[in-house]
């Protein structure tokens, strides 16, 4: 006997589930809330620049090299997944499946994000930061 179908959300309930994310959106991040408002240092910003630059290089770089070099056809079949969750495609997020992973995708990125925010407050501490002593 098979699972039952998992029907998809609602568009409005998919939609509630994408923005219950935004708390941990990179913009909410110490570090970037600071950046926003003009508080960083030129070399802060200069450091985020490069980092956030290379971090944006280098994805497609990465998945491009890891299939390009990938003997086994079912990895290779899964991995090509990523190119597709991030340059998308016309009939995304149809099923409840799609919707999910979508959410998986985010939330990841977010975790990326703020860990790369994390590091950055950490390499340039700001004024009055108990870090920055």
């Amino acid at each position: 006997m098979s699972a039952p179908e998992r029907l998809p959300w609602t568009r409005q309930e998919f939609e509630r589930k994408l923005r219950a994310k935004g708390e941990r959106y990179h913009i909410h991040h110490p570090f970037q809330v600071r950046m926003n408002s003009g508080h960083c240092t030129p070399g802060q910003v200069r450091g985020w620049i490069r980092n956030r630059f290379y971090y944006q290089l280098s994805i497609p770089l990465k998945d491009a090299a890891i299939l390009s070099n990938c003997p086994d056809r079912a990895v290779r079949r899964e991995w090509i997944k990523r190119i597709v969750d991030h340059d998308g495609t016309l009939d995304h997020f149809r099923t409840r499946d799609q919707q999910e992973r979508a959410l998986e995708i985010l939330q990841f990125k977010l975790d990326v994000l703020w860990a790369m925010l994390d590091a950055m407050q950490i390499a340039y501490p700001f004024a009055g930061d108990e870090r920055a002593a």
